[in-house]
């Protein structure tokens, strides 16, 4: 049976000849039913805190059961993500692997070409450093040979002299004849060196000045 502040004030004892003081049982009645009371106050307020906590703990709950629902969603949309960026990644390292390996055969295929260019190059280059070398071997085997001609011409005209002093005469004047030769001879030359390599891929021509073919 559990007894309450009123409970205790409204109940009343039998009187006998020897018992305890009225005034002071009524007085320890009393006291007993304040502290009743008072207990009983502060057990609500218990109760009511208590309600309260439990309120906010089922509040908590809830709201870590919604965290962590949020915190699955959140971990397999994180996961999706990174399953699309590695798929992402590896599609972007295959694409670029096949632009390095376009880009290395390009330039592969660019050297091969620079290197036949160089070789062709080098082949013309001898070519011509050939005919160069002929050509000077045949213009001075021409220059030479003026020489030689001009040496014996000279020799002809000197023994002529000599006997036109021996002989003075009317002979006509061919002093200047020589070096009109050996003129027409330098000319002609340059042209044929001239030919040689304004023509580039022409054929070298080391015919004699005034010969043709």
């Amino acid at each position: 049976m559990t007894l309450d502040k009123i409970d205790l004030l409204d109940r009343t004892f039998s009187h006998s000849i020897v018992g305890y003081r009225r005034d002071e049982v009524d007085r320890l009645v009393a006291e007993a039913a304040e502290s009743i009371g008072r207990l009983a106050e502060e057990k609500m307020a218990l109760t009511r805190a208590n309600d309260g906590l439990a309120r906010e703990i089922a509040e908590y709950r809830a709201r870590e059961a919604t965290l962590r629902d949020t915190l699955l969603t959140t971990q397999c949309i994180v996961e999706e993500l990174k399953g699309k960026a590695r798929e992402e990644a590896r599609r972007i390292v295959e694409a670029a692997k096949g632009e390095a390996a376009a880009i290395v055969a390009s330039a592969r295929g660019q050297a091969d070409a620079l290197a036949g260019e160089i070789e062709a190059l080098a082949a013309r280059k001898a070519d011509m450093a050939g005919r160069f070398r002929d050509m000077l071997t045949a213009a001075l085997a021409l220059l030479d040979a003026e020489a030689a001609g001009e040496a014996s011409r000279d020799a002809t005209r000197g023994m002529g002299r000599m006997a036109e002093i021996d002989q003075p005469a009317a002979v006509g004047d061919t002093q200047g004849e020589p070096v009109g030769k050996a003129r027409t001879v330098e000319s002609d030359l340059g042209a044929t060196v001239s030919g040689v390599f304004l023509g580039g891929e022409a054929a070298v021509s080391l015919s004699r000045p005034g010969q043709e073919g």
